[in-house]
């Protein structure tokens, strides 16, 4: 795909001697896209040859490419009962749905707020405040979350004895831990995702803001007929690559807050992600089911990723491509 738009779209162009004209006139961003490129091509394309384990019966002996090719029985492997795909994949599924529909338009609200700020000092102290849980580990944050959930002597349950309610065993109870993981995650990256929406914000003209004034438009009015369509296109931008995110999960935050033996949890909690962890724990034997599911889930992301693409451009927003 990326050939045949880099065909289509620059083959004329370079025909006609317009990209060379280009290149020499911008050869220092091309210089500037060699370590990147070299690091998706040596760290995300090569790797990718891994991908025919999932259709072979791997073993350490033969190497990856000379087990026994078995086709597409690993992948039906997923589907018997021993490996609850449906229940991996339910929650994967609404666990992934409600960080994007809380945490999504959380970011966008609080870079809306950030940008109604008058005072700069205080705008720039609360940027930095909300920036700083993305760049604490998810091993801190479990720390964090144990001392809010212990049952004893936990902070929360001791507000809930103060409130003469019953505590509850958060590490044993299953039924809470959608709410916990979505509200940690939204606290870690809210902050951190208003980043691009701002600067969306601040490269609406100016113009446009006084002339709104001059036709009566209060402040709140300004936000709805200015700031936020002059964000869509970023919005749909963002929005073609979180839709990439619906069938894939941050295993390493529920690692980190529940640990890979509480069984208790595994109702809610189990993911792809720590599917493929745990099978990948059992031993070379399960390399190859791993590699399918990890597969399956690659497969159905791009799916996802394609979609929300074509929606978003035939609504007339940025999109991908």
């Amino acid at each position: 795909l990326v050939f045949c738009g880099f065909r289509f779209h620059w083959g004329r162009r370079i025909r006609s001697g317009k990209f060379l004209q280009f290149f020499r006139r911008e050869w220092g961003l091309f210089v500037m896209l060699v370590p990147g490129t070299l690091l998706m091509v040596v760290f995300c394309y090569i790797p990718m040859a891994g991908l025919v384990v999932a259709f072979k019966d791997y073993n350490v002996a033969d190497g990856i490419f000379g087990s026994e090719w078995v086709g597409l029985e690993n992948f039906l492997e997923m589907f018997e009962p021993q490996y609850h795909f449906w229940r991996t994949l339910r929650n994967t599924v609404v666990i992934a749905l409600l960080k994007f529909v809380v945490g999504y338009p959380a970011s966008i609200i609080l870079a809306l707020l950030f940008s109604m700020l008058v005072y700069r000092s205080l705008k720039k102290i609360v940027q930095t405040a909300s920036y700083l849980p993305y760049f604490i580990s998810w091993v801190m944050i479990a720390g964090i979350a144990y001392n809010f959930l212990t049952a004893n002597n936990g902070v929360i349950n001791n507000v809930l004895e103060l409130c003469g309610k019953e505590p509850i065993n958060w590490y044993n109870d299953a039924s809470h831990w959608w709410a916990i993981l979505t509200i940690t995650s939204v606290w870690k990256g809210m902050g951190w995702g208003t980043i691009v929406f701002l600067a969306a914000i601040s490269a609406i003209n100016e113009e446009l803001y006084e002339a709104a004034s001059m036709d009566g438009a209060s402040p709140m009015r300004q936000v709805f007929c200015v700031t936020i369509p002059g964000m869509m296109p970023v919005i749909g931008f963002t929005f073609v690559l979180n839709m990439g995110n619906l069938i894939k999960d941050d295993a390493d935050q529920i690692m980190a807050l529940v640990g890979s033996g509480n069984y208790a949890l595994d109702e809610k909690v189990s993911v792809f992600g720590t599917s493929i962890y745990n099978a990948l724990q059992s031993g070379p034997g399960q390399f190859s089911s791993a590699t399918a599911l990890g597969f399956f889930q690659g497969v159905i992301s791009l799916i996802l990723v394609f979609s929300s693409n074509l929606i978003v451009r035939r609504r007339g927003y940025q999109a991908l491509w």
